[in-house]
């Protein structure tokens, strides 16, 4: 696990800023350097006052296929860590224990117009624990590659067996990338005939602006 100071990270964020202008993508300098890595996002604090503000940890937990959710997820945890909160990100494999957590935000990929399984098995395994606590959704997928009323009555479904098992306190749908080049060959023909273009997507200002309205418990 990658862990950084708040300190630390508010200074390499600066320092990425000509990265994230090359990039075009709005990704911070974690998401760029470590996309696949589990990171720790953590408030400089005493130990004795990290403990008294455990109201304020949260699990940011997601399912990718490709990599694109774990960027999302990262900007994420980014913003909430900008905020002040202690968030952690991992992906839903690496997660060892929820209790710590007064928080979560589940976000899958979508495949087939839902979720990946392994999302929807997390949320299962663990939604007794997350009795009383906030939880949110976030679904990466192409359908929101333009965010229109009409895609985002299509992406709403793609939630339906992880709202079967918890109704979320919020969810939000973001566009995500489409390389044709990382997926197997019929994966491939069938989103070609879909017309499903190739590209990034992400409106990494939306991503941003969601995880700042999120409320501060």
């Amino acid at each position: 696990m990658t862990r950084i100071h708040r300190r630390q990270f508010i200074t390499a964020a600066g320092i990425s800023l000509g990265a994230t202008a090359l990039t075009c993508a709005g990704l911070g300098y974690l998401a760029v350097r470590t996309p696949a890595q589990t990171v720790n996002f953590y408030e400089h604090m005493e130990e004795g006052e990290y403990k008294n503000d455990m109201k304020r940890k949260v699990l940011i937990a997601y399912a990718s296929k490709l990599g694109s959710t774990g960027e999302v997820a990262q900007a994420i945890g980014e913003q909430l860590t900008a905020r002040g909160f202690v968030a952690d990100v991992l992906r839903v494999g690496d997660v060892k224990d929820v209790a710590p957590y007064n928080s979560f935000l589940l976000g899958s990929a979508v495949r087939m117009g839902r979720w990946l399984p392994e999302a929807v098995g997390f949320l299962e395994q663990n939604a007794g624990s997350f009795a009383g606590k906030s939880v949110f959704y976030f679904s990466v997928c192409m359908t929101m590659r333009e965010d229109t009323p009409e895609n985002r009555s299509r992406a709403l479904p793609m939630t339906n067996a992880a709202r079967a098992i918890r109704e979320p306190n919020a969810e939000e749908f973001f566009g995500g990338r489409m390389d044709y080049s990382k997926l197997p060959f019929l994966e491939q023909a069938i989103l070609r005939a879909k017309k499903i273009p190739e590209g990034d997507f992400h409106d990494w200002d939306a991503i941003r602006a969601w995880a700042g309205k999120l409320p501060n418990r």
